[in-house]
């Protein structure tokens, strides 16, 4: 099946506890298809802007419990919604009217207690616990010479690390400190899209163009062309329910 939606770029897909699919563009806003309507794009329900909110990229979402929380260009979007999408309740938070310290907001991360966010300046830490999640904030600048971008993202491992992606490698941050040197045995400084953490708790870090390594027992394991793999340009990597491992590269798709 084939859905049209847009001529621009899909970023982002996710699904709700009532079983609509979220689908979030590059420059044309956000999209719903509700649960149990079959994909048709006249089935497809775009979230009206109100109140004056304007947003045109969508970057990452998260749940959590009514809500689903919305990484775009202008902030953080806060969606309520009734299973049936008859009633979609908008908000947006910023500098301007927030705790926020930055407006783009690229990605989450979450455990049981913390919602992290990756923005164009730095990390922020949520605490789920608050009613009002952004009323306990706290900021974690980046070092100005380090940039991100869209496609950037951040993981958190089964040791409580989380894992950031930027311009020209990987950091981790623990205990509220950033290690930006952290290369490990076996991998290269490099452009990076995406990281991602298995049910074992590997990291796998794809690349803009010496494929996607694999961390594990302190040491990486590098999986490129030259090991089979389509294409060295690797834009996600995902693990299915019997435990492969896929990688969409520029090329097509390389499962291990």
């Amino acid at each position: 099946t084939i859905l049209d939606l847009t001529d621009k770029r899909i970023n982002c897909i996710s699904e709700d506890q009532h079983g609509n699919i979220w689908i979030g563009t590059f420059g044309k806003g956000l999209f719903i298809l509700p649960n149990g309507k079959e994909v048709l794009v006249e089935n497809v329900v775009k979230v009206p802007l109100k109140n004056g909110i304007e947003f045109h990229s969508v970057y990452d979402f998260c749940q959590i419990n009514n809500k689903m929380f919305v990484a775009t260009e202008v902030g953080l979007l806060q969606v309520e919604v009734n299973s049936s999408l008859s009633d979609i309740n908008l908000t947006v938070s910023n500098p301007e009217n927030s705790k926020l310290p930055f407006y783009e907001i690229y990605s989450f991360a979450q455990t049981n207690s913390t919602l992290w966010a990756m923005g164009e300046l730095g990390l922020i830490k949520l605490d789920k616990s608050q009613n009002d999640l952004l009323s306990k904030l706290e900021f974690y600048p980046f070092e100005k010479k380090m940039d991100v971008y869209f496609l950037s993202s951040i993981v958190i491992d089964n040791e409580n690390t989380l894992w950031g992606v930027h311009d020209m490698g990987t950091y981790r941050f623990k205990d509220g400190k950033f290690d930006y040197n952290f290369y490990g045995t076996g991998y290269s400084k490099n452009k990076t899209n995406n990281v991602f953490c298995d049910k074992e708790g590997n990291v796998w870090i794809g690349t803009m163009n010496l494929g996607v390594f694999k961390y594990s027992s302190d040491k990486f394991i590098a999986y490129n062309t030259e090991a089979g793999m389509l294409n060295n340009v690797v834009i996600s990597v995902l693990e299915d329910q019997n435990g492969n491992m896929w990688a969409a590269t520029e090329k097509g798709i390389s499962i291990y």
